[in-house]
């Protein structure tokens, strides 16, 4: 059964290739090779700890793959084409860099406001995870913290909502910061500009001294779908041939990713001993069953190894939802712990079960197909929207800022329903609309024919207004 899962998510990788022409950041492809690059660790890890794949996994895994990807590659359809007469890029790109870079060589006194509130921020978090783990040491309170607000949703468990919030507004800044390091390199072709990553690198660290290492995934995410769209401007081939712009970038982008592939498993491995995460396992085996794991405890659970009950209507997929009014609303205690799945050697493989499980275990099989259509829907129309606006020569930036924001829920579908328990929750509604006014405060601004300042990046530029010749 692993190997008819191997060649079943191969084959919908090459599908999904073929579909988007060979751009494997498209939605359909980047979800598909998530899931191919799962099965591929689940493979490894099912020869260490015994485990078999029953048919009903497979099933299940395939079917919502194959619904995602349907609801992905219709709605983006339309940004598969080929139209060479709507690829609009401007002759002399150095116009459009000298209006778009004017202020981009400064870091300037907001900057270094973020970062000094940073500093703050960091502190206070640290001191509230010690006082409510009761440890003083840094390993001991992180994993103790951890362990608390999982098994809780008590308000005496938890951080303070006000310092919940400082968090949000300096996670905003750091957001827009990384957004003009990548335009600073991809764009105006600047080389140093490190301190715009400042806000980002605390919080990496405020997010592990909460015990998670997702804000890096999630900022790796965004760098490489915010360097696909705005490398668009230096591609030769986009005027010429935009499915082979699309690919040539996106498999470019791939490869300088690949680059860092060892630094970045060797800092991902020695981050567990700091946020509690104990494990004797070598580092092969370790990602096995962090990328792999998912598929081994939903077929555990599907054997009835492990047993989950829905809780009510969608409390599983909607955890976010759920979690807010149960602290805000009705005032309840509410744990969303899921169990974890052992292996029939005993081993305890984890409690992440995919994206799928959430949707089978509230809504049945058709929560699953009718779910996962909905996924691919959004984010393979968004994804055609921001393909459009680029084609027809404008640049949405805080629409490529906030997409690629919540772009790592789509790779990790394979792994956990990101979208459905995080992405989908009033902690990144509100998270969202504070990186669009954090982006106002931060966004270029350039001189209008008056002198007077305004900004130049809020929404979007244009290639064919900023380089439109003068009237004579």
């Amino acid at each position: 059964m692993t190997v008819l899962l191997l060649v079943g998510f191969a084959a919908a990788f090459a599908i999904a290739l073929a579909a988007s022409r060979g751009d494997i950041m498209s939605p359909a492809s980047t979800a598909a090779g998530g899931f191919l690059l799962s099965a591929l660790a689940f493979s490894l890890l099912a020869h260490s700890i015994k485990v078999e794949l029953s048919g009903g996994a497979v099933g299940l895994l395939m079917v919502g793959l194959a619904a995602f990807l349907v609801g992905s590659i219709m709605a983006s359809s339309g940004a598969m084409r080929q139209d060479v007469q709507q690829a609009v890029l401007a002759p002399e790109q150095s116009g459009f860099e000298r209006v778009g870079v004017a202020n981009l060589t400064k870091f300037g006194a907001l900057g270094y406001l973020v970062v000094m509130a940073d500093i703050l921020i960091t502190v206070l978090l640290l001191v509230y995870v010690q006082r409510l783990s009761g440890e003083a040491g840094l390993t001991e309170a992180i994993s103790t913290y951890r362990t608390g607000i999982l098994e809780s949703s008590s308000a005496e468990r938890r951080i303070p909502v006000w310092l919940q919030q400082a968090q949000k507004i300096t996670t905003a800044f750091s957001v827009c910061y990384l957004y003009l390091f990548i335009y600073r390199r991809v764009v105006a072709k600047l080389r140093g500009g490190y301190v715009f990553l400042i806000p980002t690198l605390f919080n990496w660290l405020q997010g592990i001294f909460l015990g998670g290492r997702l804000q890096i995934i999630r900022s790796v995410v965004l760098v490489v779908v915010v360097a696909q769209f705005l490398s668009y401007l230096h591609n030769k081939n986009f005027r010429v041939d935009w499915s082979l712009a699309r690919k040539s970038i996106s498999w470019s982008l791939v490869r300088k990713l690949i680059r860092w592939v060892p630094a970045g498993v060797i800092l991902f491995y020695g981050l567990r001993e700091l946020i509690g995460r104990q494990s004797t396992e070598g580092i092969g085996l370790y990602f096995a069953r962090y990328i792999g794991g998912s598929i081994a405890c939903l077929n555990t659970f599907l054997e009835g190894g492990s047993v989950v009950e829905s809780r009510g209507w969608g409390v599983q997929t909607f955890r976010g939802v759920y979690d807010f009014l149960s602290r805000y609303v009705v005032q309840e205690d509410a744990s969303f712990t899921l169990p974890w799945a052992v292996a029939p050697d005993g081993t305890a493989i984890g409690n992440v079960y995919t994206a799928f499980w959430r949707y089978y275990v509230d809504f049945g099989w058709a929560g699953v197909i009718l779910l996962s259509l909905i996924t691919g829907i959004l984010f393979g129309g968004a994804w055609k929207f921001l393909m459009g606006k680029v084609r027809s020569g404008s640049i949405p930036h805080l629409g490529i800022m906030i997409y690629g924001f919540v772009y790592y829920c789509v790779p990790l579908q394979a792994i956990e329903s990101y979208f459905y328990i995080s992405a989908m929750s009033f902690n990144t509604v509100s998270q969202i609309l504070m990186i669009a006014i954090a982006w106002v405060m931060v966004a270029p601004r350039r001189q209008t024919a008056r002198g007077a300042p305004t900004h130049l990046d809020v929404g979007k530029s244009s290639w064919r207004r900023q380089n439109r010749p003068p009237n004579h």
